[in-house]
């Protein structure tokens, strides 16, 4: 598939921008293994899905182990719910790297503790 073939390119990107698009829980699981070890990737965008929240587990368990990443957007993912706030949350406890996390569709506590961390 084309994600596929531009996952493979990854190594060379710095940013990445994933919006609108009918991806599934094994898409977001095949970017995860692609970014977690990443070294160019400093943003990445992945608003307006309707992902899954074990898609989205796994995406940031990946990215709590990327040291890289400075931007990250999740806007208007609002099929995670509260318990994929919680891995983003998780996530953020354990990259210090992460400067900007947008997201729209958090509590306003869960708003908090992202600002928080960051």
């Amino acid at each position: 598939t084309a994600l596929s073939r531009l996952l493979q390119k990854l190594t060379k990107l710095t940013t990445l921008c994933l919006e609108f698009l009918e991806c599934q829980d094994e898409h977001f699981q095949a970017l995860a293994s692609q970014i977690e070890n990443n070294t160019s990737l400093t943003a990445l965008s992945l608003n307006y899905h309707q992902m899954k929240n074990a898609g989205f587990a796994v995406l940031m368990q990946s990215l709590a182990n990327n040291l890289h990443l400075k931007t990250l957007n999740l806007r208007n993912l609002s099929s995670i719910g509260h318990d994929g706030f919680a891995h983003a949350i998780k996530m953020l406890q354990r990259n210090y790297y992460i400067e900007t996390l947008s997201v729209t569709t958090a509590t306003p506590s869960q708003q908090a503790e992202i600002d928080l961390y960051l």
